[in-house]
């Protein structure tokens, strides 16, 4: 390494009064000053950081650059703010090593009151991590060895504890470990928190030291990582000072310490980067605005942040493209008390984080952090407490809801995956009611069942059981499920029961007797198709007796409209309301209405469609004022109320009876016109109404009525 160039006025000063990096009387600190002194110019001062600094008066011109600690540097800061000090950056760490002698066994701070202590040789610096830490825990150094052979050799007489300040991998600790004259003591969590937040002793103010723990492998036999407190030493320099300048400097000093035989680091830290928590100390004031690495720093973590955010843009963009929101909108309409019931899960387990971490923090290290704390409550779901024990007994009492809440997350969470990635069949519900009944397989039935399943329907109404009763046992319901390569939705809620659909058996299996509507299609695959659906009738006709049924409703389509007038004929005693459907007679009619009237074709087929563009037939209950009204009367008033959501009314849905009839536009002279307490009103509407959005009749629109 180059000698410095620099003039000979220029000097370096050691802020510290002797402070040894490493156990020894001359101290590693000093000797490195030394060595950069030789390089910078004679001069050099065991004064305190005054002497970079005008603010107090101390300052000395000829001192430009410094060493110190990084507390001593937050100290000092702390008590003048507008100090003139700046940092350049670091040189090397120094670890707090606290040796027990082979083989005592030392647990933590109130078993060393009883045992021989060094924490530095005498009159060295008082503020040595050694000095630091006993002087937290009330203790005092005992012995008054010197050096470190010393030290090796006390470990053999009188000597029971050592606290040495050295970089992790010192060769004389390593030899010493390997020997097995003395162990690492780690420090315990309350000791290291206390530590990190421990106030001067004079003063009274805040003067950190970072925590930190000497890696496993360091030393021989050291298969744990042994917590400890650690701080930097740092250049420091005066405001002004070119950064080029300070720079050149710097690397100077960790030549120079590189060159020191203390230094070696074994698998010490590397210091190519300001050490965790140095540069995000705020009343550090850095030459140049910013730590060494900081834009490094930045860039890396701005690269990850984008690298992270575009994985999670192609995840979302993939599951859109593949169905999955979809999927899973369609699961919120159908059912939201799954996502209520996690939404519930996840803030209690945030609660219980917080609550926690509020209770713990200042003596347990497994809740220290709100993250720590998250990843405890989170081993208690997946696996118990293992050794992640709350000390408090509200620690306690919070954690244990943690243990509960576990087997309800699982319970909840288990039950929604399975039936949204899994997506097994799922076996019908016993003692179905209020659902549809199909009897009998055919090809018409899959725009049924998503007609009836349609998501305005399902977001207005909610959701409908379909149950398919067959005796096809070569129809797959996976196949139904499945459109192309996509999945049908309207299928999700759609059963297959595989019974004769004439048999009281397989009807009542189905649970005939509390469907809402049975819908009988007509077989067309066997010749007697007609005869089948009689024979369904007749079995439900008896079912509906047997069960004290009278407002059973079941709708039949038959293959030849030569048969409907014995449906006709049924109809008259069925227990219920029973509708024919003729295929034959619809296409007739439609036929005839399309000839005559251009476009009605597309006007019928809006009206049976159900789409967010088209108008179906959807009723609801009068207000009870509108009772005793005429039907046109009453249109007119909905007609001029100016609804929010478009409609006309077009008729009226009775129960005569028991049973259902629809009054289309009855004219004024027809008594059934006039409406009646209970009846509903049958309007033209893009969608289901909401409720309570008809009108309530003016007086006068009452009187004109009568």
């Amino acid at each position: 390494m180059r000698a410095l160039s620099w003039p000979s006025s220029l000097a370096i000063t050691v802020l510290l009064a002797g402070s040894p990096a490493v156990a020894g009387p001359q101290g590693t600190t000093a000797e490195l000053a030394g060595r950069l002194s030789a390089h910078a110019g004679p001069y050099i001062s065991f004064e305190s950081l005054e002497a970079l600094d005008g603010t107090t008066g101390g300052q000395d011109k000829a001192v430009r650059f410094g060493l110190a600690y990084e507390d001593q540097v937050r100290h000092y800061t702390a008590l003048h703010p507008g100090t003139n000090v700046r940092v350049v950056g670091p040189i090397f760490n120094e670890y707090l090593h606290i040796l027990v002698r082979t083989p005592l066994q030392v647990r933590g701070p109130g078993d060393l009151a009883r045992l021989q202590i060094w924490a530095g040789p005498p009159g060295g610096e008082p503020e040595t991590l050694g000095n630091l830490y006993l002087d937290h825990v009330a203790l005092r150094p005992a012995s008054h060895v010197t050096t470190l052979s010393e030290i090796f050799e006390g470990f053999r007489k009188d000597l029971d504890v050592a606290l040495v300040t050295a970089v992790p991998g010192y060769q004389p600790l390593c030899a010493g470990m390997r020997s097995g004259t003395f162990t690492l003591l780690p420090l315990d969590y309350a000791t290291l928190r206390s530590l990190a937040i421990a106030p001067d002793r004079r003063t009274g103010i805040q003067r950190p030291l970072r925590v930190d723990s000497i890696r496993p492998g360091t030393y021989f036999g050291q298969e744990d990582p042994v917590p400890t407190v650690t701080r930097s030493l740092l250049l420091v320099t005066r405001a002004g000072t070119a950064k080029a300048q300070a720079d050149t400097m710097l690397l100077e000093a960790r030549a120079a310490w590189d060159r020191l035989p203390q230094a070696s680091k074994g698998c010490g830290p590397e210091l190519d980067e300001v050490p965790e928590g140095l540069a995000e100390a705020t009343n550090l004031r850095w030459l140049a605005g910013s730590p060494p690495g900081a834009t490094k720093s930045i860039a890396v973590r701005t690269a990850l942040w984008t690298l992270f955010a575009g994985v999670l843009l192609g995840l979302l963009t993939l599951a859109w493209k593949r169905g999955v929101l979809a999927e899973m909108w369609s699961y919120w309409v159908r059912d939201k008390t799954p996502f209520l019931v996690f939404l519930a899960l996840v803030l209690s387990i945030a609660a219980i984080t917080v609550g926690t971490y509020l209770f713990e923090n200042d003596i347990n290290e497994k809740f220290s952090t709100i993250p720590e704390s998250f990843w405890s409550i989170t081993i208690y779901l997946f696996s118990g407490l293992e050794d992640r024990t709350p000390y408090t007994p509200a620690g306690r009492f919070i954690a244990a809801l943690g243990l509960l809440i576990g087997p309800v997350f699982f319970a909840v969470m288990s039950g929604w995956l399975a039936r949204f990635f899994i997506r097994r069949e799922k076996k019908m519900p016993q003692n179905l009611k209020n659902h549809y009944l199909f009897l009998n397989w055919n090809e018409r039935l899959k725009n049924v069942v998503r007609e009836i399943h349609h998501p305005i329907l399902i977001a207005n109404e909610g959701v409908t059981v379909i149950v398919l009763l067959t005796d096809r046992e070569d129809l797959s319901l996976q196949q139904l499920k499945e459109a192309g390569s996509g999945r049908d939705e309207a299928f999700e809620d759609f059963f297959l029961s595989i019974g004769d659909p004439t048999s009281e058996r397989g009807l009542l299996n189905a649970n005939a007797q509390d469907a809402r509507t049975i819908v009988i299609f007509a077989d067309e695959a066997r010749g007697n198709g007609d005869e089948r659906t009689f024979r369904s009738i007749f079995t439900l006709r008896r079912i509906a007796r047997e069960h004290g049924i009278t407002d059973m409703h079941v709708v039949a389509e038959l293959c030849d409209s030569s048969n409907a007038p014995i449906l006709d004929e049924m109809a008259c005693d069925f227990p219920g309301l029973l509708e024919r459907v003729s295929t034959t007679e619809l296409r007739t009619y439609l036929v005839a209405q399309a000839a005559m009237n251009p476009g009605i074709v597309r006007f019928y087929t809006d009206l049976l469609h159900t789409t967010a563009e088209t108008n179906e037939l959807y009723s609801q209950v009068i207000p009870e004022e509108a009772a005793g009204m005429n039907f046109s009367d009453y249109a007119a008033c909905v007609l001029q109320a100016h609804l929010p959501e478009p409609l006309v009314p077009v008729g009226i849905k009775r129960i005569v009876n028991g049973q259902v009839c629809l009054l289309t536009n009855p004219p004024r002279t027809d008594p059934a016109s006039v409406l009646r307490r209970g009846d509903l009103l049958l309007v033209f509407a893009y969608g289901p109404l909401t409720p309570g959005i008809l009108p309530v009749p003016a007086p006068a629109s009452l009187a004109l009525s009568a």
